[in-house]
């Protein structure tokens, strides 16, 4: 199954004007994509805390991240938890 997801982008762009000053303009736009149902609920739960992440992941599960790995949804939660304060 299939759930609708929006994304939102922005591009830019350099012109150059008639006296050759080069300026930039950025354009916003919301992109829909189709994702499957437990893509879409990672980038929900992505939007919360640590818990809600974990959630959808296995007991068991594991991920791996900027050279550390972290097993099991304790450890899932804790990692998310610390990448929260990171821009």
């Amino acid at each position: 199954m299939v759930e609708r997801f929006q994304r939102f982008d922005r591009t830019k762009q350099k012109h150059t004007n008639k006296k050759g000053h080069e300026y930039e303009t950025s354009e916003a736009s919301i992109k829909s994509l189709n994702l499957p149902k437990p893509i879409a609920a990672y980038f929900a739960a992505d939007r919360g805390d640590g818990e809600a992440v974990s959630q959808c992941f296995t007991d068991n599960a594991v991920v791996k991240d900027e050279g550390h790995t972290y097993k099991g949804r304790a450890a899932i939660k804790e990692w998310k938890n610390g990448c929260l304060g990171k821009v």
